[in-house]
């Protein structure tokens, strides 16, 4: 049962228990003035105590929340920029494509201008270059997993 204080500081302080201060009690101790301050003084303590514990506690959590924002931006990020190096990639595919198609007109073109031992030879080495590319080619892939970026 905690103590209530009957009056301020003074010459000496009644002090009365809960119990004695419900309907019916009636008992009282005096404090000596000394003793009052000091039990006045560990109570301030423990409050301030008790506030700076709270005050850390509230700096540790804002530390924390900005972290996490912090690691939320960096993800956002992150992802942005994997986002970018995908489109890029498939630009330069599409790029390599074109590019590829471009060669292949030109091949055929300038392909029947030259003797034809070269011509057999030069057809023989696309058909391999396009034999070979069917073969290294991987089934639709994306490369990389989900679209959670």
């Amino acid at each position: 049962m905690s103590p209530k204080w009957t009056s301020e500081r003074g010459a000496g302080a009644t002090l009365r228990s809960e119990a004695t201060s419900c309907p019916g009690g009636s008992e009282s101790t005096y404090v000596d003035p000394v003793d009052e301050e000091k039990l006045r003084n560990k109570i301030e303590s423990a409050l301030r105590l008790g506030d700076t514990f709270t005050n850390l506690s509230s700096g540790r959590s804002t530390q924390e929340s900005e972290k996490i924002l912090q690691l939320e931006q960096q993800i956002r990020q992150s992802r942005e920029e994997a986002r970018q190096s995908r489109e890029e990639a498939r630009q330069s595919r599409e790029q390599n494509e074109r590019l590829q198609r471009q060669f292949e007109s030109l091949f055929n073109v300038v392909l029947p201008l030259l003797p034809s031992d070269t011509q057999q030879l030069l057809q023989q080495q696309a058909n391999l270059q396009t034999d070979n590319k069917d073969d290294q080619q991987p089934s639709s892939a994306t490369g990389h997993y989900g679209n959670d970026y």
